[in-house]
């Protein structure tokens, strides 16, 4: 497994029913669904380039890793109207429990999301992830320089924590939204936007203090401290069975990264900022049911050296040189209402 699969065109989801609102309300303030994401990553194996200069790593194998996981969602909504205005007569507050389950970890989490005017929104919640190993992928583990890799015959590897240490977050959010066919009215007129920025702390109870680097549901590369993420959707809504095509950017990085990792892997660049461009199609199938396919191309830190796996920039302490894009996963997330 890669990183976890926070399709954040799920966002997409969320936001689409909050411009259906009036066509679509529920009958009960309650709501429940089930979201299953799984993701496919092909091989694509990291070059080496000088400084000031990007490029693109093609394709080199067929398989790099699999991601599955199921996320539980109940949420109870309360009406909060600052008037009969268009614009703040459907105000919310809505409180949700989520819990995700994947075959190497398990998640409870909880938050609470209010929309003050028609296009604003802002949220707020917090998890936490117990984790254990299945079928050689580590489900929670901690950088250790000492530890001998057998497969790359080089000290330093992960260290797994099974039920040793858990993973937690913290995290407030704010968003944008738009539709044209709020100004210009017509089945046929839904161009949306969707822009959100989040500030979240991550970390693990124990294994990841003085800057040391850990892993979460087999992605590594990972750190105590805060972090930013930043998504920015463009697309267009329709009547029909595939009711919106879309194109995504997605901005994530730490907000002091060479604070948060110790100094013997600065040259690795902590700062990195992670950019990732995807293609996206929303397939709708009645009201309760919604398929979100994601093609996403993403970028990540390069070296002078070339090199096979991400850990090797721990083990070797490459020098950073710049920015490598290639083609990172397809994604499908879906979700059923109850």
């Amino acid at each position: 497994m890669k990183k976890s699969i926070v399709i954040s065109a799920l966002l997409f989801v969320l936001c689409a029913g909050i411009w259906a609102a009036e066509k679509n309300a529920p009958k009960s303030p309650w709501d429940f669904s089930v979201t299953t994401d799984f993701a496919y990553y092909p091989k694509s194996a990291y070059k080496s380039g000088s400084s000031g200069t990007s490029h693109f790593a093609p394709i080199t194998g067929i398989y790099s890793g699999l991601e599955f996981r199921v996320t539980g969602t109940a949420g109870y909504t309360i009406p909060v109207p600052f008037g009969k205005n268009a614009l703040v007569k459907d105000n919310k507050l809505r409180f949700y429990a989520d819990f995700e389950l994947s075959p190497v970890s398990l998640a409870p989490a909880l938050g609470v999301s209010f929309t003050p005017i028609a296009f604003l929104n802002f949220s707020a919640g917090t998890s936490i992830g117990a984790a254990w190993d299945f079928i050689g992928i580590q489900g929670l583990a901690k950088w250790d320089p000492l530890k001998y890799d057998e497969n790359l015959k080089k000290s330093g590897s992960y260290e797994s924590l099974p039920f040793k240490s858990a993973r937690w977050d913290a995290w407030f959010q704010g968003a944008l939204m738009f539709d044209l066919a709020a100004v210009v009215p017509g089945d046929w007129n839904h161009v949306i936007t969707y822009n959100s920025y989040k500030a979240m702390y991550r970390g693990i109870t124990s294994g990841g203090e003085n800057g040391n680097p850990w892993l979460y549901q087999g992605s590594g590369e990972k750190i105590n401290g805060w972090q930013y993420e930043a998504n920015f959707i463009l697309g267009y809504q329709m009547p029909i069975v595939l009711q919106t095509v879309a194109v995504q950017a997605e901005l994530s990085g730490q907000y002091n990264g060479k604070k948060d990792f110790a100094e013997r892997y600065h040259k690795a660049e902590p700062d990195f900022m992670n950019v990732s461009i995807s293609p996206i199609l929303l397939f709708k199938f009645g009201k309760k049911d919604a398929l979100t396919t994601q093609f996403q191309f993403s970028s990540r830190r390069r070296f002078a050296k070339e090199y096979t796996k991400s850990k090797e920039m721990f083990i070797d302490n490459l020098n950073f040189t710049g920015r490598e894009w290639y083609f990172n996963r397809i994604a499908l997330s879906y979700k059923h209402s109850f």
